[in-house]
């Protein structure tokens, strides 16, 4: 029982490791929240996102 939870264990952190990380910002259009940080537009509705830039000025 315990070899079983420790490979569960292992394999949510390498599930969690991989998977992109998604920033919370709501699309205009179709209201979808969650985008990925490198992407310019809306899985969802194809709309244009401007997702601000920490490094922007």
């Amino acid at each position: 029982m315990v070899m079983v939870c420790g490979v569960m264990l292992f394999l949510r952190l390498a599930h969690v490791s991989f998977r992109p990380y998604n920033l919370p910002f709501p699309c205009s259009t179709c209201g979808l929240q969650q985008h990925e940080t490198d992407t310019v537009q809306c899985e969802a509705s194809d709309t244009g996102l401007t997702i601000p830039d920490e490094g922007a000025d």
